[in-house]
């Protein structure tokens, strides 16, 4: 294992097991000790979001942007759109998550995340259309592209289609918990309509 390893390692795991203040310590070393190492900058931009403190993060992202590249460069894209999401700049945070969707098409959880925003945002019909495309791919969690379609098409009143959705999740992972309430809900609501003549 690198020395940078030996000093990223306890700080991603930190921020993993939501230990925002250690793993604030853990990186502000890691970053001194070495600074030419970008995807440590970025694990401190991120750790800084999750305590919002929005303006250093975003700086420090943007930093680590700078020396990313290739296939790390989008984990960059995606961290600025979750951090404009959870300041509440949608609009920024959408820019950034169709840029990571741009550098990596295949991948269902970047076009989840944007979907996710999409519908927070309202936009019913562009976060369909994006779920949709992440049913199709296969590199990433599927079953949560399949829930999140499920859950637009409920929002839109469409049951029958978003039960499907529901069971489709289910069928790739058996006890998906988001799955099963959103499964019981539709089978729930169908019968009502059914039986009230609707």
């Amino acid at each position: 294992m690198s020395p940078f390893d030996k000093a990223y390692r306890p700080a991603f795991n930190a921020w993993q097991a939501d230990e925002y203040a250690h793993a604030l310590e853990l990186c502000r070393e890691m970053v001194r000790d070495f600074p030419d190492y970008p995807v440590g900058w970025l694990v401190h931009g991120i750790v800084l979001y999750e305590l919002a403190r929005y303006d250093e993060a975003e700086q420090v992202i943007h930093a680590a942007i700078e020396g990313l590249s290739g296939e790390t460069l989008y984990h960059g894209y995606q961290n600025l759109g979750h951090l404009y999401r959870q300041s509440g700049n949608y609009g920024e945070a959408e820019k950034w998550y169709r840029k990571a969707v741009e550098l990596d098409p295949d991948n269902v959880g970047t076009q989840v995340f944007l979907g996710a925003l999409l519908a927070q945002k309202g936009d019913l019909a562009g976060a369909e259309a994006v779920h949709r495309e992440a049913t199709r791919l296969a590199n990433g969690a599927v079953d949560e592209a399949w829930l999140n379609l499920g859950l637009v098409l409920r929002a839109q009143e469409r049951y029958e289609e978003a039960l499907a959705c529901f069971e489709k999740a289910l069928e790739l992972t058996p006890d998906y918990p988001e799955a099963k309430t959103g499964k019981v809900d539709m089978e729930k609501v169908i019968a009502y309509l059914q039986a009230s003549g609707q």
